[in-house]
């Protein structure tokens, strides 16, 4: 509407010509931060989405050279082949290689999954299990001690997350103790 003359870029020039200007870009810019820094620590994980597409994403971290920590997603693509700990080890090597980090890698942030485990000892670097990880697993465990307690919380919370009267009426209920209106949180199980 501001300049009738101009011509909006058609899909396959979005497709074929910006993006990938763009993702060079950011490529070089990110590798121009990497080349600077003198340490490294990779996290990794492999996952499955609902439509049974399996994929493996690796982030570098560092610090720059003001000392600011850095984050980037050197690689997210579909692993197709087995999960074995071979084939996680040629897929890291790979990515190491290509962002030419092969002597800056300090450690490797994983789950505790026997393969990946065994991944990342193949590759000679340091193996560190994600402690956010093995904290969750250890809670999982303890919660089956309390699994009829657990199962009785969730029945609550579902209860009002489905009756909107009720929430209003529990809503209410925190005013009228002057207590402050909390929102209630739907238990979603992480493996």
């Amino acid at each position: 509407m501001l300049n009738p003359s101009y011509v909006l870029p058609s899909r396959k020039t979005v497709s074929n010509n910006i993006i990938p200007r763009l993702y060079e870009s950011c490529k070089n810019n990110v590798q121009c931060l990497i080349d600077s820094t003198v340490a490294v620590c990779l996290t990794t994980d492999c996952w499955t989405s609902n439509k049974n597409t399996s994929f493996m994403a690796t982030t570098a971290h560092f610090f720059d050279g003001n000392t600011e920590l850095k984050s980037f997603c050197l690689d997210c693509t579909e692993f197709s082949e087995r999960h074995t700990g071979d084939n996680i080890r040629a897929k890291l090597m790979t990515i190491v290689s290509n962002w030419n980090i092969t002597h800056k890698v300090t450690a490797i942030v994983s789950d505790n999954a026997a393969n990946v485990t065994n991944a990342i000892q193949k590759t000679n670097y340091r193996q560190v299990s994600c402690f956010a990880h093995t904290l969750n697993l250890a809670v999982q465990n303890d919660l089956k001690d309390i699994s009829s307690v657990t199962l009785k919380v969730k029945s609550i919370v579902e209860y009002f997350k489905r009756s909107h009267h009720a929430l209003a009426k529990l809503h209410a209920t925190q005013n009228q103790m002057n207590m402050p209106q909390l929102k209630l949180i739907q238990d979603v199980a992480t493996i």
